[in-house]
């Protein structure tokens, strides 16, 4: 995997920043690699939380059987 982490930005219909966070390598269970992010931002409009939950993954990272 070349990178530690990728950076994560959440903007909302007005291209304000919602969040911004790094998510760092991960190896999944799966042998796959990858980033993984989850967190949490608040909606500054309405008041409204939100869970995030982030998983990308390297296409043809699974080791072959």
């Amino acid at each position: 995997m070349k990178g530690k982490f990728v950076e994560i930005k959440i903007s909302g219909d007005d291209e304000k920043e919602l969040m911004k966070d790094l998510a760092p390598a991960k190896v999944f269970s799966t042998g796959s690699t990858g980033f993984y992010l989850s967190g949490k931002f608040t909606d500054p409009a309405t008041g409204d939380r939100y869970q995030v939950s982030c998983n990308i993954i390297l296409i043809g990272s699974k080791p072959k059987k």
